[in-house]
């Protein structure tokens, strides 16, 4: 774990609460008030002191000039999973969706939602399987 950094990350976070929030001490800021919800469907939340910041939107990839979606049902969720560990910034939980792009590869495509508990980040990652492609 990278300590400097972590508090590095706490400092920015508490700074970008204060200008979402100027009437409250900035000494007031906790991971508490940056809440993700994950649902196993592929839908997902963020807010921030009890706001919405963020909600998701309809799934869907492009690939070779072609959008593939679930409304129209050339994108098919096939696996949610979900898992922890330990990197660089401290403990973290994945949750990842496994999709199937209805192409002539049946190519399969990964959405993982990584947050860390303890600190205020989510990152989206996307990983194709090249070896469908």
């Amino acid at each position: 774990m990278c300590p400097d950094l972590c508090n590095e990350l706490r400092t920015q976070y508490k700074r970008v609460y204060k200008l979402f929030n100027p009437g409250l001490n900035s000494k007031s800021a906790s991971a508490d008030d940056f809440v993700i919800s994950i649902a196993t469907d592929g839908t997902y939340s963020i807010k921030i002191h009890g706001k919405t910041w963020l909600n998701n939107a309809p799934t869907f990839f492009n690939a070779n000039n072609v959008t593939y979606s679930a409304a129209n049902k050339t994108l098919n969720l096939t696996q949610a999973s979900a898992s922890s560990g330990t990197d660089k910034l401290g403990p973290y939980q994945t949750t990842s969706f496994a999709y199937r792009l209805m192409d002539a590869k049946m190519t399969r495509i990964t959405a993982v939602i990584k947050t860390y508990p303890a600190l205020p980040i989510v990152i989206f990652q996307q990983v194709i399987d090249v070896t469908c492609v």
